[in-house]
């Protein structure tokens, strides 16, 4: 995958999630709570909310939003360049 890809696929995962966690946004715009975000709410209610509070949640979220793309991208770039390129034979 495109390293700016992946990077930008994290990014767009972060800033949903913190989003959610701030505003609660997706429950608006459905009439149905979907499973797997009460889920993914319970874990950052329990491993964030919880012991840094609403405020310190989002914060730590944010940072990560802006911290795990940048590592992602990094890692493609390292990724991309472990893989040596086919060599074309020549032909005489």
């Amino acid at each position: 995958m495109n390293p700016i890809a992946r990077a930008a696929l994290v990014l767009a995962f972060m800033i949903l999630i913190t989003v959610q966690t701030a505003t609660g946004f997706v429950y608006t715009l459905l009439e149905v709570r979907p499973r797997a975000m009460v889920a993914i709410d319970g874990l950052i209610g329990t491993v964030f909310v919880g012991p840094l509070g609403f405020t310190g949640a989002v914060a730590v979220l944010a940072a990560l939003s802006v911290l795990l793309p940048v590592l992602a991208y990094r890692q493609g770039l390292r990724e991309a360049q472990a893989v040596p390129r086919p060599t074309r034979m020549r032909s005489r």
